[in-house]
């Protein structure tokens, strides 16, 4: 049966062998099941078969039984799995084969800063080697000072070691899409920059620190907390009331959230 690439699903199925290989080799060495993401025709399913057992989530009905059919004798054996479901309807249940997971996949680019968010967010998921649009790989690994810095390039770095593979061209793909692609690769830190218990709180800090990016971040800030609190914030850690939201590190913009939180309970 051919498969014709569906729009609504985001599909460009990944064919280019260099490319592939490149994902494959950026995968950490460790013992941890793979969740795929969007696996389509199975190239990349392949070859992490190869190294790794596998649970794959396809949304996409045509694409089920061809997975089905080609890994026929993974399934059997046990080490792959295929949910027929939206990924993120069955997050749980993806990423519970095995106490620690990582996420390595083609993403669609429609949901992918959604699941690299949420994957970020959970302490099961160790590592996150993904395909992304270049400019959502941008704003993850974002520097301060730099035009994609913002609220997700300091979520990322307080949670994770961060950095580009590679990048890929249209016809690396199949159909070729319009923009370019990054393979984006995440590690967890061992010690987070912001413990769980905080991290809502402080993704609402970051929300209301960007909330104009052009402006000044005490002028932001002050729109959620109270000026008197954020003076005093601001005078403790020595910061420019004229200092605007891209200049500060993540280092600083933890240490501004601890200040205000404590000092706010």
């Amino acid at each position: 049966m051919q498969v014709v690439a569906k729009k609504k699903f985001g599909q460009n199925f990944l064919k280019d062998e260099y490319y592939l290989n490149q994902i494959i080799q950026s995968m950490p060495e460790n013992d941890n099941i793979v969740v795929e993401v969007g696996p389509g025709l199975g190239d990349l399913t392949g070859k992490l078969l190869t190294k790794k057992a596998v649970v794959a989530v396809e949304v996409d009905t045509d694409l089920i039984s061809n997975l089905e059919s080609k890994f026929k004798d993974q399934i059997k054996n046990g080490k792959f799995r295929l949910l027929h479901a939206d990924i993120l309807s069955v997050w749980d249940e993806a990423i519970s084969f095995a106490p620690k997971v990582d996420i390595v996949a083609n993403l669609p680019y429609y949901i992918a800063t959604n699941i690299v968010l949420r994957a970020i967010k959970d302490e099961r998921i160790e590592n996150i080697v993904v395909m992304v649009q270049k400019e959502v790989a941008d704003k993850f690994c974002a520097t301060p000072k730099s035009s994609d810095f913002g609220a997700i390039s300091v979520i990322c770095d307080a949670m994770c070691q961060r950095g580009i593979v590679c990048e890929l061209p249209p016809s690396a793909f199949e159909p070729a899409p319009k923009v370019f692609s990054s393979v984006l690769n995440l590690s967890k830190r061992k010690k987070p920059l912001i413990e769980k218990a905080l991290y809502s709180d402080f993704e609402s800090f970051l929300k209301s620190s960007f909330l104009a990016p052009r402006k000044m971040l005490f002028k932001n800030l002050s729109n959620a907390y109270k000026k008197e609190l954020l003076s005093a914030a601001f005078e403790k850690l020595e910061l420019s009331l004229n200092i605007r939201p891209h200049e500060l590190s993540t280092e600083l913009f933890v240490k501004l959230f601890t200040e205000i939180n404590h000092s706010n309970s």
